[in-house]
């Protein structure tokens, strides 16, 4: 099943998708995702990706919501969760599945 699961070390302050990148690449933030009400440690990050969650990136626009679409089935993106224990990020992964 996609996604994964973490015991972390505390709440997190933000989460991203970032990409296009392949399995070992570091790429520049897509999109924020929301937190929402993260008070415990064992949350599961839950909301809606919309247009306006998508970042410009190089002084660029931001690329489509379709264009993010296309990336995430073609598994080019990857998300990233960042912590005040761990501000680079704590988990990485990918939570899609693959579009086979």
């Amino acid at each position: 099943a996609p996604g994964f699961q973490s015991v972390r070390t505390c709440s997190p302050v933000g989460a991203h998708l970032h990409g296009p990148s392949d399995t070992d690449g570091v790429a520049d933030i897509l999109a924020d995702l929301p937190l929402g009400d993260q008070s415990d440690n064992h949350g599961i990050v839950r909301g809606t990706l919309t247009a306006e969650s998508i970042r410009g990136r190089d002084g660029r626009a931001a690329i489509s919501l379709d264009s993010l679409k296309t990336l995430i089935r073609n598994r080019a993106v990857y998300t990233d969760v960042h912590s005040v224990g761990h501000p680079d990020g704590e988990i990485r992964g990918s939570p899609f599945p693959r579009a086979d």
